[in-house]
């Protein structure tokens, strides 16, 4: 093997050549690590560079020296040893530390997702109450505890008044903000054992726990109106807004969560019945009257569909000579098993479910209909 190295003279040209070759290859290195640091800004490409050029510098000084305890062997070694650490972190941050870093970020920003999730999966995105999914669970809660002490719980069903209007006029955005305003009123103006829920649109449940009796359910109402009586500045507005409000009581109206609010929401129906800006303890008698809105709801549509409305016909006279010049069109509804229904116990229904316009339109047909059946026998034209 060739010698590289003569005491007192130092390195053969051999070594001098061989660690030239060493400089010529880690010069390539520094210069191909430099471009992927001007192009990608990488933090291992750099400290790779420059362990590249710290080993040129120690190979330089391995040229230099011409024994063993030479300075120049000394100060090359401390190059390597510099050059070594670089190297280390480069590996160690591309590798190791860099790659775990983004692990803990990743995991992280995937918990904080599963935890939004997981919120909203149990709460209203807007106002961050909870949703229907978890009102079921407080009311459930609710009634275990009422039936351990022998208490009483309500379940308020509250829906504001004309909120639809704050849509139309203001837009949705204002409608949000004074969804989120009347969340914060109506939460603040509950115990903190109470719950409120967000049911959707503008409508809340509230759960009343372990009550006395039925009376103490009226201050909270008192307290969740004046509340929301207050006025409330919207987008540079001041808006005063008013809510109707239904009230079922366990064990009285229902023991479970469905049974009391079908109830609670047949209360509410009465109270917006009456006038709204207001409440209604739910009683039987209610039960009754809404299932006979939906039986003559179903039976309207039935009487569209198999023709069981007729027309009677009230003739307009002229008084100052007797004679009919028109005809006013009555509707009757001939329903089976209950005989000739009159208007006043069906239509505000039909205007309700939306029935009136083909109810409508079959009385303005029938009515032309037999006006020409009048003409073509013979009867004068007439206002019909």
């Amino acid at each position: 093997w060739p010698r590289t190295f003569v005491d007192g003279r130092g390195l053969t040209a051999f070594k001098i050549g061989a660690e030239y070759g060493l400089i010529a290859l880690m010069s390539l290195a520094a210069i191909g690590f430099q471009r992927r640091v001007a192009r990608e800004r990488r933090y291992d490409a750099l400290d790779l560079r420059t362990a590249a050029v710290i080993t040129i510098l120690g190979e330089l000084c391995f040229t230099l020296y011409s024994n063993v305890n030479d300075v120049f062997q000394l100060l090359g070694h401390a190059y390597k040893i510099v050059a070594y650490l670089y190297i280390y972190r480069a590996v160690f941050v591309a590798g190791v530390r860099e790659p775990y870093a983004r692990l803990r970020v990743e995991i992280e920003e995937r918990r904080q997702a599963e935890q939004r999730i997981e919120f909203l999966a149990f709460h209203d995105p807007l106002t961050e109450l909870p949703n229907r999914v978890l009102a079921r669970d407080r009311v459930e809660r609710a009634i275990a505890v009422a039936h351990r002490a022998q208490a009483r719980m309500a379940l308020l069903y509250l829906d504001l008044d004309h909120f639809k209007n704050v849509n139309d006029s203001l837009g949705h955005g204002a409608g949000d903000r004074l969804l989120k305003t009347v969340a914060l009123r109506l939460r603040a103006a509950l115990r903190e054992t109470d719950s409120i829920c967000r049911q959707g649109g503008d409508e809340f449940l509230i759960v009343l726990g372990e009550l006395p009796d039925t009376a103490a359910v009226k201050p909270v109402i008192d307290k969740l109106m004046a509340a929301l009586a207050e006025p409330m500045r919207i987008d540079g507005q001041e808006l005063t807004t008013a809510a109707s409000i239904g009230v079922a009581h366990y064990p009285d109206d229902g023991t479970d969560f469905d049974t009391l609010l079908q109830k609670a929401d047949t209360a509410l129906y009465r109270a917006k019945d009456a006038g709204r800006n207001g409440y209604r303890f739910f009683d039987e008698q209610m039960n009754q009257q809404a299932k006979e809105r939906l039986q003559l709801n179903n039976g309207l549509r039935q009487a569209l569909e198999q023709g069981e409305f007729v027309l009677h016909y009230q003739p307009q006279v002229d008084l100052r000579n007797g004679e009919v010049i028109g005809a006013e069109a009555l509707l009757r509804w001939n329903r089976p098993g209950a005989g000739l229904v009159p208007p006043g116990r069906f239509i505000a229904q039909a205007e309700e479910s939306g029935l009136i316009v083909p109810i409508g339109d079959w009385v303005i047909g029938e009515a032309c209909r037999q006006a020409m059946a009048w003409q073509r026998g013979g009867l004068p034209a007439m206002t019909m």
